[in-house]
């Protein structure tokens, strides 16, 4: 960071991967971990979405639904049978067609951390950059949906398209309804506790930077996207932040730097961390 504000040319992300690296190539055995992958969504991904998702304009939201649906599902689905198709097809031998689209789904979608971090000090129009920030928040859940399909092709050798498309359906959609519901009742819960309470602070902020963690597992745990629930959360909570403006300016404030805050040391460690585990993964890829 420090060294960013000395030369912010280069983006910040790329800086931090660069750290990682030095970390990993110190004689030391502290970095050659490995993290769960679903312990890393959760407790890393799933605040970032959130916040994200709380920083976000419901009404441009709205307004712009179908064209962030169309980049969404459409071109997610689309990019990953033209690129699942392609790899297949160069190298057959290699690449069975489910094994193709795996690996498609994998980097089919935009990284919301990654589309903000390499833009923050470029020229990019302004609908450009709204669109792919928001395309960026709900795409995972596409991603995500096909890699579990193109696996389970992959390890049964047969796919069902009904079954394909009632799958993303729930896991997709049911992910969007279960976290704008759990949402509003958590906020809810937090207006009615700051109303009765004049100083309330140490409970509500608790609850609200632990709330991303609990949306993504209960979605999780009931097979719907955790992604999707936590961004449906986050963009609830822009909504009915008006309301809370009215009951306490000072946990307001309090909330959006302590956000700020974690918003920018969880940014930071998914790069570091990036860089740390590269030379390992490198080092098991023939």
């Amino acid at each position: 960071n420090v060294v960013h504000l000395v030369y912010p040319k280069i983006p910040l992300s790329i800086y931090q991967i660069i750290a990682g690296i030095l970390l990993a190539s110190l004689p030391t055995e502290a970095t050659k971990f490995t993290m769960h992958p679903e312990l890393f969504m959760m407790v890393v991904i799933a605040p970032l979405m959130f916040n994200d998702g709380q920083n976000q304009s419901f009404r441009y939201l709205s307004s712009n639904i179908r064209s962030i649906l169309s980049m969404t599902v459409g071109l997610v689905l689309i990019t990953v049978l033209i690129t699942g198709s392609f790899l297949h097809w160069l190298q057959p031998e290699t690449f069975s067609l489910a094994l193709a689209f795996m690996l498609a789904a994998i980097v089919t979608p935009t990284d919301a951390v990654a589309v903000k971090s390499i833009t923050t000090n470029m020229k990019v129009p302004k609908n450009v950059n709204g669109a792919l920030e928001y395309e960026s928040l709900f795409n995972d859940a596409s991603g995500i949906v096909l890699l579990d399909l193109a696996l389970e092709t992959y390890r049964s050798g047969q796919f069902s398209l009904g079954h394909g498309i009632w799958i993303f359906v729930y896991v997709f959609f049911g992910g969007i309804i279960f976290g704008a519901v759990l949402g509003s009742l958590l906020i809810s819960l937090r207006i009615s506790l700051m109303r009765k309470h004049v100083d309330i602070g140490s409970i509500v902020i608790p609850i609200n930077v632990m709330t991303p963690i609990v949306v993504y597992w209960l979605a999780e745990e009931l097979h719907l996207s955790g992604i999707l629930a936590v961004v449906a959360a986050g963009v609830i909570h822009s909504i009915l932040y008006d309301r809370m403006r009215l009951t306490s300016t000072k946990v307001q404030m309090s909330t959006t730097t302590i956000w700020n805050i974690i918003s920018d040391a969880l940014n930071g460690l998914v790069f570091v961390l990036l860089g740390v585990m590269l030379p390992q993964v490198l080092g098991r890829t023939s």
